[in-house]
């Protein structure tokens, strides 16, 4: 059915599955499904599919998160159910715009962290950032966090009364893929 055609559209970007162009296979493999799925689904305005599809059929209006014991189709449903979410907090044509764009950027996504990067790469790029909030929610809720640096952690002893200390708030800037650090005292 419809995510067949979808499956079709990935390898052709990626000129293979997505499993088979680098990257962890199964983590490839449910990023094929789920986004195969994800665009069935916007197709038909429900995020159910694969009712016929036994003993898999798939629901993307979910709060599922990877598990390596679990095979692609269920784990699948963990990157269609973020992009899923991005819909509901957005609308059907920037989601499948964000999700579709983001697909074909390269480098090409090879983990779920990957593709949140790309999806907010396009948001920024075509709509000034204006769903990053909406993005990095629906993502966080399947346990899918943008790529970037590890926060810092800096110690500093008190012996006696007030200490300042001047520490740096770091953030990723998406645009430029590098680390930016903002003053800020406690």
């Amino acid at each position: 059915k419809g995510n067949i055609y979808t499956h079709n559209v990935i390898d052709r970007i990626y000129g293979s599955e997505i499993a088979n162009a680098g990257g962890d296979y199964h983590v490839g493999r449910s990023m094929d499904e789920g986004l195969a799925d994800y665009f069935a689904c916007t197709i038909t305005d429900d995020a159910s599919h694969g009712d016929y599809v036994n003993p898999h059929p798939r629901n993307l209006d979910n709060n599922l998160a990877y598990n390596l014991g679990s095979d692609d189709w269920i784990n699948g449903q963990v990157i269609g159910g973020a992009v899923w979410d991005v819909r509901k907090a957005t609308n059907a044509s920037i989601a499948d715009y964000l999700a579709f764009k983001a697909l074909q950027l390269t480098p090409h996504a090879r983990s779920y962290e990957d593709f949140l990067f790309n999806v907010l790469k396009v948001d920024l790029s075509t709509y000034g950032g204006a769903y990053h909030s909406q993005i990095e929610v629906a993502f966080a809720k399947h346990a899918i966090s943008p790529p970037g640096p590890p926060a810092m952690t800096i110690v500093s002893p008190v012996l006696s009364g007030w200490n300042m200390v001047s520490v740096p708030n770091q953030s990723y800037d998406y645009a430029s893929q590098t680390a930016q650090y903002l003053k800020s005292f406690i």
